[in-house]
Order: C-alpha cells, then sequence, then structure tokens
C-alpha cells in the first residue's frame, strides 16, 4: 500500500511535467506509468475483496451470533426424511443425535412399530434428551446411547439393531455454543475447554493444545484445519502470549490472535478468530 502511495504521487508529478511540455510525451508518459499503479492497485485490494467475499459466502450458511456453525436441525431436514425414504415399522440411526431435531422428525414418520436408535457422545447433552423423550409419547420408540457414531457397527451388534437408513448430521449443535459453557464461541467469556464428551479426563482440551502444543504443531492445525491465511504469526504470538501467562479462556485466544493479523482482517464481516476456533 505505501508503495501504490508513492507511484501514485510520483506518477502525478510525472503527468504533470511531461504533460505540460508536450501533449504526445504526456499521453505516452501516461500510459507508461498508469497501468503499473492500476495493476499494483489491483493486486494488492483484490486479495482483501476476495477473502472477504469468500469468507462471507462460505460463513453466512454457518456464521451467526459468533459461531462457526448451528443447530442443523432445520437445515435439510426434507432432503434427509425424503431419502430415507421412511416407512411405518422402519429402524433407523441418528448418529449425530444432538439436539433430536432430526430424531424427533423421524419417529413420527416409522411410529407406531418403528425405533431410532440414537447415538450422542455428549453425555450432558444426552440427558437432556432422555429427559424431554420420557415425556414424550414416542419413550417407547427411541433407544439413546451415550457414544461415537464411530463405533456405530459395535453398536448395532450391541443393540442387536438392523437399521434400514442411518443419518449423519455432521457438526455442532447451538446447545454447545449457547448453554455448554465449553469455550465454543468467541463471542462468551468461557474456560477453553471444546470437549465434546465433557468429564473423560484424559481427552485433551482446547487450553491444553494451545499451551502445550509446539509453534509448528499449532500452525499446522490453525492452516491445514481452519484454512487460515495468518496462520504462523497467530501461532507465533500465541507461543509468546502463553509465556507470559497460560491461554485459558476464550478472551485470552482471542487477544492472542487480535494482535496476529492486520487491521483489515479486523474489520470484515466475518470475526477473526472464526477460522481459529473452526480449527481446535
Amino acid at each position: 500500500e505505501t508503495l501504490l502511495l508513492i507511484s501514485s504521487i510520483f506518477t502525478a508529478f510525472a503527468i504533470y511535467y511531461f504533460y505540460k511540455r508536450s501533449k504526445i510525451i504526456g499521453t505516452i508518459v501516461i500510459f507508461t506509468f498508469i497501468i503499473p499503479v492500476v495493476v499494483s492497485a489491483i493486486l494488492i485490494f483484490t486479495p482483501i475483496s476476495y477473502f472477504n467475499f469468500m469468507d462471507t459466502f462460505t460463513q453466512s450458511f454457518s456464521q451467526k451470533d459468533g459461531y462457526v456453525t448451528g443447530d442443523t436441525a432445520g437445515y435439510g431436514l426434507k432432503e434427509a426424511i425424503e431419502y430415507l425414504d421412511l416407512k411405518p415399522g422402519d429402524q433407523i440411526i441418528d448418529a449425530t443425535l444432538g439436539g433430536g431435531g432430526h430424531a424427533s422428525a423421524i419417529v413420527e414418520k416409522i411410529a407406531p412399530d418403528g425405533k431410532v436408535l440414537g447415538i450422542e457422545l455428549d453425555r450432558e447433552l444426552l440427558k437432556k434428551l432422555k429427559v424431554k423423550i420420557q415425556n414424550s409419547k414416542f419413550k417407547n420408540n427411541v433407544m439413546l446411547v451415550n457414544d461415537s457414531y464411530a463405533n456405530v457397527k459395535k453398536i448395532c451388534r450391541e443393540y442387536n439393531f438392523k437399521p434400514n437408513g442411518i443419518l449423519f448430521d455432521l457438526g455442532l449443535s447451538s446447545w454447545h455454543y449457547e448453554r455448554s459453557g465449553r469455550g465454543f464461541s468467541f463471542k462468551r467469556e468461557e474456560p477453553l475447554d471444546m470437549r465434546f464428551a465433557e468429564g473423560k479426563e484424559k481427552i485433551l482440551t482446547a487450553a491444553g493444545i494451545i499451551n502445550t502444543y509446539s509453534k509448528e504443531e499449532l500452525e499446522k492445525i490453525l492452516r491445514e484445519y481452519g484454512e487460515e491465511q495468518f496462520s504462523q504469526s497467530i501461532a507465533d504470538n500465541i507461543v509468546k502470549a502463553r509465556k507470559e501467562k497460560p491461554i485459558m479462556t476464550t478472551g485470552d485466544l482471542v487477544e492472542a490472535i487480535r494482535y496476529s493479523v492486520p487491521d483489515w482482517y479486523k474489520k470484515r464481516k466475518i470475526h477473526f478468530a472464526t477460522k481459529i476456533f473452526q480449527a481446535l
């Protein structure tokens, strides 16, 4: 940007000087200097506009009130029901139960004899669903399992469940962002946890990653999982910040990111910490 400013000033003086002496020479000078300046402006400013556009486009479906994604029960629900081709008596697996939105719609289609086997890794979320289902008329049509969808084959064997269809709704539910208190959203000051299976001590927290991984490991995570263009400077600043004090909350992490990116990056529609939280 500085070079562009200098070039513009120099071009203005050159055009004035030569055009005053000769219109022909002045015209030649105009094209000689203007074209490089215009090309420089395009190279400098187009990437910003491009990244702004792409970020807005790719995140517009997912970012809401500081979330990387939201409750997806309303998105594609009609299509999911259609493609599953549900019939009364079917046995269906909801491999990512979440808030139970898809399971509720499915069980209505397969009742009274059909069953939904719902798999949910988050124990706290599953407890809330159990209460909801026990007060529902479909309580005998739903089976709940606290496990990961990665173990779906083992779960089917254990419960002797032979599904007609399986639904995977990959992503985070709005409950995790709004009410879990685990630091999934940068809009709230919360502990930097981000674990789905809370209470399992062996699972590393986001704070554990941020405070113990090497700069190279952090940079790789931010670049590969967040597609963050400033992954190097952010990883470098995180390592510097944690030397002064551990990065334990969402606010601590946001501040470390804030000092790692240029001003224009902070003025975009998409929050500058979005891709980092996405990566973690």
